[in-house]
């Protein structure tokens, strides 16, 4: 089993998304997994302004992206503003309960809430904003590319102001609880085999959160091949495809932080295992989470006039991140025996900064004795 590696995306935390666990079977006791993981975001300051009107929206076309808030007409009326600013650690702490329903069923509930944090040394180490930026400075000979020193290390806020005036906000030590998930996975036993498994899953979430009262539904499919070598050795692959639907039922006084009702997640697992000699699995793996941008079409430099502090040339990358897919590579390291532990650390590589970088551990307790 793979636990639930997800980033931590400031505004993805609100919503459903699909995270595989790459189980062949259902569980044959009940268990319970607790993922405690930390996540750096970035996002400076940046307000959008949106023409309404067709004229006005092909005269920001015709100019260069950067140029275009020097050329806002003093009509507010034709323009619609967006802000989004995110700053600090997130710490998550998820609770996953699967339990084996007959023989080919197996049902889950998830539970996850945060803190927001300034992560400061040393409750966050590798994700702190000293280490990023000591490692873009002193190895990637890249000193400070998002102007982290210039806003100030270890602050900590998350603001999302609407079309309509509507704000998301959180502040440094804010806990919130914003989402119980429900899930039910079928795995058909006419296909799957000892070295072959296909798995069916559904996917239901009670977003119940004051900034975003909703209902999230969601359906992937997942296959899991293994090679099985002397030694009790393994090497797993897997794969997995899904889609999610936003808001299926919502509050109208929900915050419009994201566009695109429909989101697509292809997942990914390589995994090699191998059996100790005191009756201990270990397990190394890694894993890519692929999900689609929460904003359609490239409309932020296509005819969005943007506005900033433009302290580096990547002033203006929080609007536009989020017209960009989401991908997290993920390195874990799994010891089992009655119980599960597993420690972790992801990275996006398209640098979307939701996270930059992610750590965590993952404890997976059996329920019950066979």
């Amino acid at each position: 089993m793979t636990p639930p590696f997800l980033p931590t995306h400031p505004l993805g935390i609100f919503t459903l998304r699909l995270a595989e666990d790459f189980r062949m079977a259902p569980p044959e006791e009940p268990y319970l997994n607790l993922t405690f993981s930390n996540g750096n975001c970035w996002s400076p300051p940046v307000t959008a302004y949106i023409p309404t009107e067709s004229a006005e929206i092909e005269r920001m076309r015709s100019l260069p992206w950067h140029t275009r808030e020097k050329s806002l007409t003093e009509d507010a009326a034709a323009y619609q503003q967006l802000m989004y600013a995110a700053d600090g650690v997130l710490r998550e702490l998820r609770l996953d309960l699967g339990f084996k329903v007959k023989n080919a069923h197996e049902i889950g509930i998830v539970s996850r809430a945060y803190y927001l944090s300034a992560g400061e040394a040393p409750t966050a180490l590798l994700t702190s904003d000293q280490f990023i930026e000591w490692f873009h400075s002193d190895i990637y000979k890249d000193p400070d590319p998002f102007a982290r020193r210039v806003y100030g290390f270890n602050q900590a806020q998350i603001r999302f102001q609407d079309a309509a005036g509507k704000v998301l906000a959180f502040q440094e030590r804010d806990v919130f609880l914003p989402a119980t998930e429900l899930k039910y996975s079928y795995y058909p036993g006419w296909l799957n085999s000892r070295n072959f498994a296909l798995k069916a899953t559904s996917h239901v979430a009670f977003i119940h959160h004051t900034y975003n009262t909703s209902l999230d539904g969601g359906l992937a499919l997942t296959a899991i091949k293994n090679f099985s070598f002397t030694g009790y050795r393994s090497f797993q692959i897997g794969c997995s495809s899904g889609v999610v639907r936003r808001r299926l039922v919502a509050a109208a006084a929900n915050v419009d932080f994201i566009e695109a009702k429909t989101g697509i997640t292809l997942q990914s697992v390589f995994r090699y295992s191998w059996l100790s000699r005191n009756n201990s699995r270990s397990t190394l793996s890694l894993g890519m989470h692929n999900q689609s941008a929460y904003y359609t079409g490239d409309k932020s430099y296509g005819y969005w006039a943007l506005a900033g502090e433009r302290y580096t040339s990547h002033w203006a990358v929080t609007f536009h991140h989020l017209f960009r897919n989401l991908q997290a590579w993920t390195l874990a390291y799994q010891y089992s025996r009655k119980c599960a532990f597993t420690f972790y650390i992801q990275e996006d590589l398209l640098v979307n900064n939701g996270p930059d970088v992610q750590v965590g551990f993952s404890v997976g307790v059996p329920l019950a004795n066979r």
